[in-house]
């Protein structure tokens, strides 16, 4: 019974000396935050030049040509007898590319929560919906919008670009391709999210695959 209690008593003492041990390296790194090795120095910075001007303050008397997403006549690709779209745009509610399409020469404002969301494949196999977004520029006024979103086995590729005011910019976190090329993120939370899966029970793959990346600018 003894050897019982003593053993039971020295888990118990290892673990005060545990909490003994964080509390005093936590207690003397608090301390240390006060000297002047953790202390920013308090100087006035001065920015010099001026601001490159939001896409939102490039275009103040922004005029939709057309109204395209949940919430218009338009809110999918589907919609469209044509495969592209150029010229002045606003998606005005979550907008689903479920056929291949693109913008092109577009300047296109967007509601801020807005997805665009690329169809993924239909039956696992074949492939899913492509977007290509050439000489176009993406933007939001007054909130960020939320997100390209790719599906599995989906495409994008973005040339010749600048991307805006998004929460996530581009996010594929399944099977699909990207081809990113001379594209500017700009004033985005996250521009580019990729996450790769590793599935147990799965034969097929799971993560993004980037074809291309170059002459990219993140601001």
């Amino acid at each position: 019974m003894k050897k019982h209690i003593d053993s039971h008593f020295a888990i118990r003492l290892a673990k005060i000396l545990k909490i003994a041990i964080v509390f005093v390296a936590c207690k003397q790194f608090c301390l240390a935050q006060n000297t002047t090795l953790f202390n920013c120095p308090e100087n006035d910075y001065t920015f010099t030049g001026e601001a490159v001007p939001t896409l939102c303050e490039a275009y103040p008397n922004f005029l939709c040509e057309i109204e395209i997403g949940v919430g218009s006549d338009y809110p999918n690709a589907s919609s469209f007898s044509a495969s592209s779209l150029s010229g002045y745009i606003c998606i005005i509610g979550d907008f689903e590319v479920d056929k291949n399409f693109s913008f092109g020469d577009a300047v296109i404002k967007i509601n801020p929560g807005v997805t665009i969301s690329i169809s993924g494949s239909p039956n696992g196999y074949d492939s899913g919906s492509s977007l290509l977004i050439s000489n176009s520029k993406l933007f939001a006024c007054n909130g960020l919008w939320k997100e390209i979103k790719l599906g599995f086995l989906s495409a994008l590729q973005t040339r010749d670009c600048q991307i805006e005011d998004a929460e996530t910019a581009i996010s594929a976190k399944v099977f699909c391709a990207l081809s990113i090329e001379e594209t500017i993120f700009n004033r985005n939370r996250v521009g580019v999210y990729l996450e790769s899966q590793f599935p147990f029970f799965s034969i097929l793959p799971s993560s993004p695959i980037v074809w291309s990346f170059r002459n990219n600018h993140f601001t």
